[in-house]
């Protein structure tokens, strides 16, 4: 199966046929991760990057400090 380059904005786009989607059962707003491998451009679907809050703070050597926030005085019809 070939496929066209084209411009698409400010960048180029290839559009994946929708057998290939069916087959991978890959749906609309699919996050994935696209890399180049030698002379190979590699589609796959990316890995859940949720993390728990000990891994976003993993390796963290500060000091923790709460402070209070002062957001302002509502601006629309938020409830407070």
């Amino acid at each position: 199966m070939t496929a066209n380059i084209q411009k698409w904005g400010n960048s180029q786009g290839i559009r994946l046929p929708k057998t290939i989607l069916e087959l991978l059962h890959w749906k609309d707003n699919e996050v994935i991760e696209i890399t180049a491998e030698n002379d190979t451009i590699v589609i796959k679907k990316a890995k859940n990057k949720r993390r728990s809050i000990q891994e976003l703070f993993e390796g963290f050597e500060g000091k923790y400090e709460h402070i209070e926030m002062n957001w302002g005085e509502p601006t629309g019809e938020e409830l407070w």
